[in-house]
Order: C-alpha cells, then sequence, then structure tokens
C-alpha cells in the first residue's frame, strides 16, 4: 500500500532526544501509529472514522503492553504542561473519553457545497477549534467562552471572529442535522462569539502588513521551515522579496517567470499587473522551482 500512504521503503523518523531510554519511549508510539496508518491503507479498520488515538486503541494496547505504558506515560508527560489537555489525552487513548471532534469535522468539510477557497478557509478555522476542545461533549457554553477569551487575547480580528462563528455555527448545524446532537441542543458558540464580536469590533481592519518587521520576518520564515513545509518556505521567500499577493504567487508558472522577471498578469486591481524583478536573493530559489 505505499502508492496509498506516500511513502518510500522505510519509514523513518527523528525521535529528537539523545535519550536512549526516552528514544525508546517515543519509538513505541511512532511506530504504533505507522503500524495504524498502514492498516488504515489496507481498508481494515472497522470505522472510517477511525483516528489515530482511537485506532492505536483498538489495535494495540489490549496486546501491547510497551505501547500503552508508552502512551499513558506520554499522557502524563503532557499533563505536566496542560494537565486538562493530558487528562484528555489519557482518557482517549486508554478508552474513555467521548467521541472526538476532529473526525466529525472531516465529515463536515465533506458535507460543504461552497468555493473550494472558502471550504479551506473554514477547514482550517474548524481543525483548530477541535484542537481545541478535543470531544463532542467538552463543546459547552462555558469553555467556549474561555476559547474566545484566549482568541482575543491573541488579537483575533473582528472579521477574523465573524469569519470563525460562522464556521462553527456551520459546524454545529451539521451535527444537529447529521443527529449527532439533538436538534433541540441549544448552539454552545452563539453567546461567546456575539460578545467576543462586540469586543473586537475596533480592530476591523487586522494588522497592517507594515507592522512587520525585518526580524518578525525573518522569525516566519525560519518557523515555516522548521516544519519542513518546503512549498510554505518558497512562499514566504518570495513574496518577502516582492510584495505580490498570496494568489498572484500561487498562479505563478514556469511562463510567467521567464526574463529575469515575474510576469503578474490576473490581480485583484488593474494596477497590480506587471511585471517585477526576480531579486538576485530569490534567483537560486526560483531556478530550483523552475528545474
Amino acid at each position: 500500500v505505499r502508492h496509498t500512504i506516500g511513502r518510500g521503503v522505510r519509514y523513518f523518523q527523528s525521535t529528537k532526544t539523545k535519550s536512549e531510554s526516552e528514544a525508546l519511549r517515543r519509538a513505541t508510539v511512532l511506530v504504533a501509529g505507522w503500524k495504524t496508518e498502514i492498516v488504515k491503507a489496507r481498508g481494515k479498520l472497522p470505522n472510517s472514522k477511525d483516528t489515530f488515538w482511537e485506532s492505536l486503541r483498538r489495535q494495540y494496547l489490549t496486546t501491547d503492553e510497551a505501547t500503552q505504558v508508552a502512551i499513558e506515560d506520554l499522557a502524563e508527560e503532557i499533563a505536566g504542561r496542560n494537565p486538562e489537555q493530558g487528562s484528555i489525552l489519557y482518557k482517549f487513548a486508554t478508552g474513555q473519553g467521548g467521541e472526538l471532534l476532529a473526525p466529525l469535522v472531516e465529515d463536515w468539510k465533506g458535507s460543504l457545497r461552497l468555493a473550494q477557497k472558502t471550504i479551506d478557509q473554514q477547514h482550517r478555522d474548524m481543525v483548530r477549534m477541535a484542537e481545541y476542545f478535543i470531544s463532542l461533549e467538552s463543546l459547552k457554553p462555558q469553555k467556549v467562552k474561555a476559547w474566545t477569551d484566549k482568541l482575543l487575547k491573541e488579537e483575533t480580528t473582528a472579521s477574523s471572529f465573524s469569519r470563525i462563528g460562522g464556521g462553527c455555527r456551520s459546524f454545529w448545524a451539521y451535527l444537529q442535522q447529521s443527529g449527532t446532537v439533538p436538534m433541540i441542543e441549544p448552539n454552545p458558540f452563539e453567546g461567546a462569539f456575539t460578545l467576543a464580536l462586540k469586543m473586537a469590533v475596533k480592530n476591523t481592519t487586522g494588522r497592517s502588513g507594515s507592522s512587520y518587521s525585518p526580524a518578525d520576518m525573518v522569525k516566519i520564515y525560519m518557523a515555516a521551515k522548521a516544519t519542513g513545509d518546503q512549498p510554505l518556505t518558497d512562499l514566504i521567500a518570495l513574496g518577502a522579496y516582492t510584495g505580490a499577493r498570496i494568489e498572484e504567487l500561487g498562479k505563478l508558472t514556469k511562463e510567467t517567470c521567464q526574463g529575469g522577471v515575474f510576469t503578474i498578469r490576473k490581480s485583484k486591481t488593474d494596477a497590480g499587473v506587471r511585471q517585477l524583478p526576480i531579486h538576485p536573493a530569490v534567483a537560486p530559489l526560483v531556478a530550483r522551482m523552475l528545474e
């Protein structure tokens, strides 16, 4: 099933530790996750909604004591940094949790009939939401209020609150229509987002592009590079040396990167249709991408 998974002959990943005992503990979890990927690719899991933790528990925890110990140790380690998240992780890993939000988010995404760009943005918002709440049972008004307070502290703009709130309403409507939650169950997102939108209203325009310093730019670039996401890293570098919009850069082709210039053929405004010289700093990058 290598063609399905998209990997080569071997799985390989650093455990990012110099301690042999810690490396072995982390490796147990990694290997179990890889085995789960293979089992999923073969279509042998009984439930298409299985997530890593659920399938890990079902496939291995009942027979592999070392994996169970590793999962419990991992949950304990996370609990030291975030007790609530560690507790949730432990419950799911040992079969005591409720219904995970992550697979529900994926099902909801599949039900959307919108422009692809809108779907992708709403999906990113709901993935963030699922990472915060983890389980369906956690979607309570008080906890949603804590989440919106966290977003306010992160200087989330009013327009972003409006967008995220719209995605949450759509997700909740899907849960009701699919029978996952009762139709009479009140929307836990409604009150908190209405209040947050009022508090964030003075920041409707968001952060000005000019407010990023050169040092900020370097941090953003290095953070993207650290994730190993090469397309994102390349995109940030091109943006830094062109000032072009993300949509303009995303539409560049081999034909529009010739003669030492970028040719922007379609833009948000008429003035945006232009030619940009390829800066020497990104010339090697462009040559690699052309290759």
